[in-house]
């Protein structure tokens, strides 16, 4: 996937006469305790997994109404004091891969790539990228694109356990293949790391995450794959409403349970101010329109072009010629967006 995207996307899937609609709770996923050790082998055997829940079918990156993607991809997560466990299912006729070195760009190849944010304020973030070959580029970056940052590939997910399953033979024009199955053990502490935070994700916990599958068209030319040339498509499991996975805003919910899987269930928790979260964040894009047309920010919600309601008795802006503060009053707490695109929530 194309990373670097900096110009500001509007929600226009979500247009009705002239106002948007708040787009819909992202996906969430309730992540169970393994009950046995879960050897990464590429072979999903384990009792673990055998009763661990697949997500639904990724999607469009821009939402349900574009193209149902042409392969099923789907994922299953489990956790235990150390690891968070991944298994995602790529369906394919055709695998191959090229690179081969680690902190190659592997979305430049067909690849499964994982975002994760431990603290979900929009920063601090980890990227993990693989191709069929299982090669890794793993980076953080501190805040989005958007926000004109250099993402880190000194950062690496020290202790990353990761293997691949072919059904098929790789790099084999001549061969229709089936799919390819990813198993991964990420370190919980190289994630929390990401913030400094030293503790470990308890029963309860919510992070932000979510998965992206690129795929490339390709064509057979002297018994090799050759891209054609068009862009690739990317798959997501939670939409992002636009072509850009780094708006981790959108991104979905991972819940972490104390159940051990197959032995009971918990019931999601709901982000009770996700249509706060979305109209602070329309403020904040409205707020870099408008300095890229006027090239400074502004203190006054009339100044700016929202896609959404917005009560402006709940909203005050602090803003200077090159930062900005965005306060949303929620009665007990305040709700804050800065022009980094740092989302978070304090306490009065």
């Amino acid at each position: 996937m194309k990373h670097i995207i900096l110009t500001v996307v509007c929600l226009l899937p979500f247009f009705v006469e002239g106002q948007q609609q708040i787009p819909p709770h992202p996906n969430n996923y309730v992540c169970y305790v393994a009950v046995d050790d879960i050897q990464i082998d590429g072979f999903l055997n384990e009792n673990s997994w055998q009763a661990a829940q697949w997500t639904d079918n990724f999607m469009d990156i821009e939402g349900p109404a574009k193209e149902k993607p042409t392969y099923q991809t789907k994922v299953k997560i489990l956790w235990d004091s150390e690891y968070l466990y991944l298994a995602a299912y790529l369906q394919e006729t055709h695998i191959w891969a090229t690179l081969t070195e680690r902190e190659s760009i592997i979305y430049f190849d067909n690849d499964f790539e994982i975002f994760i944010d431990p603290v979900p304020d929009n920063h601090h973030y980890a990227e993990i990228e693989i191709n069929a070959f299982g090669t890794i580029m793993d980076l953080l970056l501190a805040r989005p694109y958007r926000n004109y940052v250099v993402p880190s590939f000194g950062w690496d997910c020290k202790g990353l356990k990761k293997a691949i399953q072919i059904q098929g033979t790789i790099n084999n024009p001549n061969e229709r293949d089936t799919s390819w199955t990813i198993e991964m053990a990420i370190p919980l502490k190289s994630i929390s790391d990401l913030v400094n935070l030293r503790v470990l994700p308890k029963a309860g916990d919510q992070w932000r995450i979510n998965f992206s599958r690129v795929q490339w068209d390709t064509k057979i030319v002297e018994g090799k794959y050759v891209k054609v040339d068009s862009p690739e498509h990317n798959w997501v499991w939670s939409p992002q409403w636009a072509i850009n996975m780094h708006r981790p805003e959108y991104w979905g919910y991972l819940q972490f349970s104390a159940i051990e899987v197959g032995k009971g269930k918990e019931s999601f928790k709901p982000d009770p101010i996700w249509k706060e979260k979305m109209q602070i964040m329309a403020v904040y894009e409205a707020e870099e329109i408008f300095r890229e047309e006027k090239g400074k920010y502004t203190s006054s919600l009339k100044d700016l072009s929202t896609p959404y309601f917005i009560d402006d008795s709940k909203i005050k802006i602090e803003a200077g010629s090159r930062q900005f503060t965005v306060f949303y009053d929620l009665g007990n707490s305040i709700l804050m967006v800065d022009n980094t695109s740092k989302l978070w929530l304090e306490e009065k």
